[in-house]
This record gives structure tokens, C-alpha cells and sequence, in this order.
């Protein structure tokens, strides 16, 4: 499974980068900004809007590699499309 990360800063970019491959997921692809992948824009309307787009999840931050890898294991294992908030 292909997993997309975008942000604005290289340096979160790396961050998510190798939080994924701690966790087991080797295979993502990066992206500065909307243009390039989804979207930057947090509110509610603009979540849904993509997840009616096609998108498996939608994360928000801040969050941990924890939240990160159960979004993930949550999307891949039921194939529904789980957006999580920071708490």
C-alpha cells in the first residue's frame, strides 16, 4: 500500500516519512503542497470533500506515530476511510 505525505516542510515530511517505515509501511510518496497531492485545509467540509474524492484517510496535526500507525492499520484492515483529530 502507497502512503501519500504532504506538508508545506520538508522537514515534517521526513518526519512522517520515517514514522511510517518504523511502523512497517516503506512505501510513501511525498508532496510539498495541494497542488502536488490533496489538500492543506482542515475544516470540515473540505475532510469530506476529499474523502468523497477518493482518499483511504485524512489525518491532522499534531498526532503520534501511535495515531499514525493505527490510522493506518485501521484504513488497510477495513478499507474505510477513518480521519482522525488531534485530542
Amino acid at each position: 500500500m502507497k502512503c501519500l505525505v504532504v506538508d508545506d516542510s520538508a522537514t515534517m515530511r521526513r518526519i512522517v516519512i520515517n514514522a511510517l517505515k518504523t511502523i512497517g509501511y516503506s512505501d510513501a510518496v511525498e508532496a510539498a503542497d495541494g497542488r502536488e497531492a490533496v489538500t492543506t485545509r482542515s475544516l470540515k467540509e473540505d475532510i469530506l470533500q476529499a474523502l468523497d474524492a477518493g482518499i483511504n484517510s485524512y489525518i491532522l496535526k499534531p498526532f503520534t506515530p501511535q495515531v499514525l500507525k493505527a490510522m493506518n492499520d485501521e484504513t488497510f484492515r477495513s478499507g474505510r476511510s477513518p480521519v482522525r483529530c488531534p485530542s
